[in-house]
């Protein structure tokens, strides 16, 4: 679902020696891409952003955060405002004041107003 290479298994690119990192569900591919920002030196700016955040007692800012994700994709800044984009156009910013809790998941998502 990320996009994200690997050097062994997966999937390899067509005309490439690159391969795509495959997984059995769209969970452990967001397993993945979690451990990925929260551990690779390229999102410390990441991962610093949001401590910040969370120091000040705001809610997390997804597109903010955005903003420190340039590494991850050859795009670079177009890749910002892809993401920055995706957020806006599908109004995620729900997401920035979940939180864990123990018990069932409930998803809400808002309704379009015509």
């Amino acid at each position: 679902m990320f996009g994200q290479w690997t050097t062994s298994g997966g999937i390899k690119a067509k005309g490439s020696d690159a391969r795509l990192a495959a997984f059995p569900d769209p969970r452990e591919s967001l397993n993945a891409y979690c451990l990925n920002l929260n551990t690779h030196p390229s999102y410390a700016q990441f991962r610093t952003a949001r401590a910040e955040m969370r120091k000040a007692h705001r809610p997390l800012d997804g597109a903010k955060l955005a903003e420190h994700l340039g590494s991850y994709s050859e795009k670079g800044d177009e890749y910002i405002e892809l993401v920055k984009g995706m957020i806006k156009r599908d109004r995620l910013e729900i997401a920035d004041r979940a939180q864990l809790a123990k018990g069932p998941v409930v998803v809400f998502r808002p309704v379009s107003k015509k």
